[in-house]
C-alpha cells in the first residue's frame, strides 16, 4: 500500500484483480466492474470495522451495540476514548 492509497483503495483493488481477470471485457465492462469493485470494499470496510468493535465489546465485557449507544453507557475514561475514536475512524471510513 502507498502513502496515497487508502485500505479502501486496497480492498477495490484486490477485488478487481479477480473480477477484471477475463479478457474479453469490455471498457464499458470494465468501466462497471471497477465500481463494483468500490462497493465491495465499501462492504468489506463496514465487515472490518463490525468486527472491530465486535472485539472491543468481547475484551472489555461492554454488551455488543452501535458505538453512539455504548457511549452512553457508564463508561471507564479508556473505554469511551476508545469508542469516540472508533466513530471518528467510522466516519472517516464510511464516508461515501
Amino acid at each position: 500500500m502507498t502513502d496515497t492509497m487508502t485500505v479502501r483503495d486496497h480492498f477495490a483493488a484486490a477485488a478487481l484483480t479477480g473480477l477484471a481477470s477475463q479478457d474479453d471485457l469490455t471498457s464499458y465492462q470494465l468501466e462497471t466492474t471497477a465500481s463494483w469493485a468500490y462497493e465491495l470494499a465499501g462492504a468489506m470496510m463496514i465487515a472490518r470495522m463490525v468486527d472491530k468493535l465486535k472485539r472491543f465489546c468481547r475484551s472489555e465485557q461492554l454488551p455488543e451495540g452501535s458505538a453512539d449507544e455504548l457511549l452512553h453507557l457508564d463508561l471507564t475514561p479508556e473505554q469511551r476514548k476508545w469508542l469516540e475514536q472508533f466513530c471518528a475512524e467510522w466516519e472517516i471510513n464510511n464516508d461515501d
